[in-house]
């Protein structure tokens, strides 16, 4: 049997049999006999009290066995207990040591005097008839009935007895079985345990980014760093918390519920939330107590910074316990305690934790300066075919660690002339995933592309600033270009990773590119005669490349070009790239006009070529005007159109501008018997001369007060000349791209030279009037002073009867 007792059990050793003691009357006992007087219980052995008695009460009594073995009256006789009965006692009761006896209390001796009470003398044990009872009497010795009751039931829940409590009259009983050890006291740190907590941090959604997570270790700091061009980013976060339990705990075993309080807190952002975590402190346990989300929003250039914690309090528990279980008696005496479970209970808590994630984003600035440069000559937007310009680049690239700057590239290209101007040719690419700045414009059709410079940054910032001075292709028409590109890589950084390059957006930043359509210089000659102006000349000279290629700087192996006269320039003004001497016929060596001079009147100086001091004669003006205009036979009228085969004299006058419309040309296919038969075309205009652009022979003097075009069709600014990749006749260059020949003197206020052939030997299928190639020293005008126009003015001479005289005489330089 087990007793429950201060949350403890007391346990015997186990007997057979139960008995249920029952209290029938507090002021009598009344006993059934028993049928056998079995042993532990009450024996009916004296119906009656025969020497002594006059009368009785009944009453309670501790004996040990020491006092039964030595009672007086233990004769069998007195004691009303038989051998049988005393034996069984104290067999039974040996390991308690004592047992409780119900005896009649009240008896008198036979002196004839009243009866009196003996204390502490009671005779044998109680045994009465059925249903008989008597009154329940302390004063001579015998024990309080409730004492005794509560003996009997710590005796029978120890199973020593063997009877119910109506019919004992004795039972085995030990009086330290009423007294147990005390319970176990509480155990002091009997187990630690605690909370920890973690963060996670998640980027994910990036245009340009892998999904980036990181959780923290255990109350631990971790960091994330990244770049992205979004102009936001969110992130996500979760917080958990954990218990670790360090108790080695039984099933059995009770626990209380601990809690601790948290707060998420948040820097850069605005956010923040806190709570409870409650668990039972038997087992480990995690849960997610708070998740949320942030967005960043970023402007180029910037870099933010946003952290989220966790931080809770108390972090640390320990527990005392409580041993519960029960005493055992021992058969022989003592208890001994049997545990059955541990009641734990907190005993102290302290300390805090905190765990935290950083993530930093930075969404960088693009690449700065003013980028590529490219101008031509004397500052022009042209690029001249051979000649030298200078491209240069002017660039600032940031570097990050999140946005690294790995590589520069300066780059020039050159685009066909069928490609137009368009935002693909020359627009930024700030995110090019190709390979670098020639990829990013392979899709121009190019006709090829050179990294002139570039290398490594070594992950470092970048400026570059330099020029060069580039040869130019003979490829009139196409645009050089000229470029700069960054490359760029993605790093990222994630604690316990490291930094990482994530490389699938890495890019070029490709800056604007600068480009220039390459031009040529027409330049004009002056066969068999010379040049005399009153005013300026202004022509240009090319000093030009041999079959420069893309990417050619420029060097010292030069040719220059211009245009010429064959003989004398008289120059009243400044000469400005003219050559005399026919210098330029073939290209000369030299640069410099100067040295290209040779025939200038005046050329005394580089800076000072011209002003010759020598102006045309009136005199000689009037003469020849007076005598044409005596001499005219018709008017053209405004327009001469195509007019070929001329046989004879015409000298032709009109008042205003006169428009030449088509080739004006002499019989060619026949012979002439005298000089005073040669053809001859003379046009005196009180006005302009204008020139249509198909027009390429004009076999005719022109005496012109005003100015002389040489191609009326041309418009500044607008007007193509012959570029590559055109085709032939028609195409968007055929405007003033003829070569025109003047096969006759020319006398004008101004002359405009507006055509453009020649100059561009890569344009093989242009032909110059004599069906000669298109090259380097071809000549867009041609003044062809023919042996014809002399003969045919010495004829004129004759014929009407003129005299010669000699205004005045000068000694030209000899011609070798």
């Amino acid at each position: 049997m087990k007793h429950l007792a201060k949350r403890t059990f007391i346990s015997a050793l186990t007997l057979a049999g139960f008995a249920v003691l029952t209290v029938w009357s507090v002021n009598t006992v009344s006993a059934d006999q028993s049928a056998s007087g079995g042993s532990g219980g009450h024996g009916g052995y004296n119906d009656y009290c025969t020497n002594y008695c006059s009368g009785f009460g009944v009453g309670w009594h501790y004996q040990t066995l020491d006092q039964l073995k030595n009672w007086p009256w233990d004769n069998g006789t007195n004691t009303g207990m038989t051998d049988s009965i005393r034996n069984e006692i104290l067999s039974d009761c040996a390991a308690a040591g004592g047992f409780w006896r119900l005896s009649f209390e009240r008896y008198e001796k036979y002196d004839g005097v009243t009866p009196t009470i003996v204390p502490n003398q009671y005779a044998g044990l109680v045994s009465v008839t059925s249903g008989q009872s008597w009154p329940y009497l302390t004063s001579g010795g015998g024990a309080d009935w409730d004492t005794v009751m509560s003996d009997w039931k710590i005796a029978d829940e120890l199973e020593v007895t063997k009877t119910s409590w109506p019919n004992t009259s004795w039972f085995c009983f030990d009086p330290g079985w009423r007294e147990e050890p005390d319970d176990p006291g509480p155990e002091s740190g009997s187990g630690d345990s605690y909370f920890y907590s973690t963060t996670e941090a998640t980027v994910s959604g990036l245009s340009d980014g892998p999904t980036l997570n990181v959780t923290t270790s255990p109350d631990g700091t971790s960091d994330i760093k990244f770049s992205t061009d979004d102009s936001s980013v969110t992130i996500n976060f979760e917080h958990m918390l954990y218990y670790v339990s360090g108790i080695d705990s039984d099933p059995k075993d009770t626990f209380p519920n601990i809690t601790t309080n948290w707060k998420v807190t948040t820097s850069g952002a605005s956010y923040s939330a806190s709570g409870s975590y409650t668990v039972n402190a038997k087992s480990s346990a995690s849960s997610q107590v708070n998740s949320n989300s942030v967005t960043v929003p970023l402007a180029k250039g910037e870099t933010k910074t946003v952290c989220q914690q966790i931080q809770y309090n108390p972090k640390y528990f320990s527990f005392g316990r409580n041993d519960i279980g029960w005493w055992e008696a021992l058969e022989g005496g003592g208890w001994e305690w049997y545990h059955d479970y541990w009641e734990y209970f907190v005993e102290s808590q302290s300390g805090s934790g905190i765990s935290k994630v950083c993530v930093e984003i930075t969404r960088p600035n693009d690449p700065t300066g003013a980028g590529p440069t490219s101008t031509g000559t004397m500052g022009s937007t042209l690029m001249y075919t051979g000649e030298s310009a200078t491209i240069g680049w002017s660039t600032n690239g940031p570097s990050y660690d999140t946005r690294r700057l790995a590589e520069w590239q300066a780059v020039v290209y050159q685009v066909p002339s069928v490609v137009g101007y368009n935002s693909m040719l020359t627009t930024s690419d700030p995110r090019y995933r190709g390979a670098g700045a020639c990829g990013r414009y392979s899709g121009m059709q190019y006709r090829g592309c050179v990294i002139l410079h570039g290398g490594s940054t070594g992950y470092s910032s970048h400026s570059y600033g330099p020029s060069d001075t580039i040869a130019v292709p003979d490829y009139v028409g196409d645009k050089y270009c000229n470029t700069f590109a960054y490359r760029y890589e993605y790093w990222y950084y994630i604690t316990g990773q490291g930094w990482q390059h994530y490389s699938p957006p890495d890019y070029w930043y490709v800056y604007p590119s600068a480009c220039r359509t390459i031009a040529k210089k027409p330049s004009t000659s002056i066969w068999n005669g010379s040049l005399l102006t009153n005013g300026s000349v202004n022509t240009s000279t090319s000093p030009r490349h041999q079959n420069p290629q893309l990417g050619d700087l420029a060097g010292s192996k030069i040719t220059t070009y211009g245009s010429w006269a064959e003989y004398l320039d008289v120059i009243g003004g400044k000469v400005n790239g003219l050559g005399s001497g026919a210098s330029f016929a073939l290209g000369s060596g030299f640069q410099d006009v100067f040295m290209n001079s040779p025939l200038t009147i005046t050329n005394n100086s580089s800076g000072n070529l011209g002003h010759s001091g020598v102006s045309s004669s009136t005199t000689f003006h009037t003469r020849l005007d007076t005598f044409l205009k005596d001499h005219a036979t018709s008017d053209p009228g405004g327009t001469i159109g195509e007019w070929t085969n001329i046989e004879g004299t015409h000298i032709l006058r009109h008042s205003g501008d006169l428009n030449i419309t088509g080739n004006i040309k002499l019989r060619s296919d026949t012979t002439y018997s005298s000089i005073y038969q040669l053809p001859q075309v003379v046009l005196i205009v009180d006005g302009n001369v204008n020139i249509s652009s198909n027009v390429e022979q004009i076999d005719a003097w022109i005496i012109a007060t005003g100015t002389v075009n040489t191609c009326s069709n041309f418009v500044k600014e607008t007007t193509e000349a012959d570029a590559i990749g055109f085709g032939n006749n028609p195409n968007p260059g055929d405007v003033c791209t003829h070569q025109l020949v003047f096969n006759g003197p020319v006398i004008a206020d101004n002359l405009n030279l507006q055509r453009s052939f020649g100059s561009d030997p890569l344009i093989y299928y242009t032909k110059g009037t004599f069906g000669s190639d298109s090259e380097r020293r071809s000549s867009a005008e041609v003044f062809n002073y023919r042996a014809d126009n002399y003969l045919w003015a010495y004829a004129q001479a004759g014929r009407y009867h003129s005299s010669y005289t000699e205004s005045y005489t000068r000694e030209l330089a000899p011609r070798y």
